[in-house]
Formats: structure tokens, C-alpha cells, sequence
């Protein structure tokens, strides 16, 4: 009888603003930061705070280390070329600050166009 051990997934996780958020698996490819954004479609074009590319990876203990890449320039990208994930990694990509206040707006505007609405119906 020959006994096979399961393997341990190796997973980096994307999340945020970004084209495609997924995991992906490490135990076959050493895979860049730049290569994990780019497998997942990239930055997703108006939403995206090119500036604001994060990866959280737990350090010593308890502790969190938090690493930004700012891709507002392709030497950004050249850079997250450098940066291998490891398992475990939490890859984020933020809201662009245009973005977050279109969002505001956005959830604003029915509330205030039925009260237009309501105003205009008691005159």
C-alpha cells in the first residue's frame, strides 16, 4: 500500500478592485505581484487606486506586515516584478478616492431626488 500525503494548499488571495479577485495556488510557480494582478485581469480602470496596492503578510508572532505598491507609473510594475508572493499573502487593491466619492454621490442621489419628488407633489 503506498500512502500519499495531501498537500498543503499555498494560497495567495486577491481582493479588491481588481479585474478577476481569486486565489491562487503557489506550490508550482514562484508567482511575482505583478503576475498575480496581471492573471487577474489587472486593475480595473476607473474603480482602481493605482497607488494603492497592498499586501498583508503575517510577519513574526502576531504581527502584520503591510507592503504598498504604486503602480501610478510603469516602473511600479517593474517593481512588483522583484516581489514574490508567499503563502498566505493577502493582496489588496483599493477604491480610488474619485471612485469613493462617486459612490457617496451615487447612494445620495435616489434620496434626494424622491424627496424633489415628494416636495414638488405637496406644492
Amino acid at each position: 500500500m503506498i500512502s500519499v500525503p495531501r498537500r498543503r494548499l499555498q494560497e495567495v488571495y486577491l481582493l479588491g478592485e481588481i479585474g478577476s479577485p481569486a486565489t491562487l495556488d503557489l506550490f508550482d510557480e514562484e508567482i511575482s505581484l505583478t503576475q498575480a494582478v496581471a492573471r487577474q485581469g489587472g486593475l480595473r480602470d476607473v474603480r482602481a487606486d493605482a497607488r494603492g496596492i497592498f499586501v498583508f503578510r503575517r510577519g513574526q508572532g502576531n504581527t502584520i506586515n503591510v507592503y504598498q505598491l504604486d503602480t501610478s507609473t510603469p516602473s511600479g510594475y517593474v517593481l512588483g516584478t522583484k516581489f514574490l508572493l508567499a503563502p498566505d499573502d493577502v493582496v489588496y487593491v483599493t477604491r480610488s478616492p474619485l471612485q469613493s466619492w462617486n459612490d457617496t454621490i451615487s447612494a445620495i442621489l435616489p434620496s434626494v431626488t424622491a424627496v424633489g419628488a415628494a416636495n414638488a407633489l405637496a406644492e
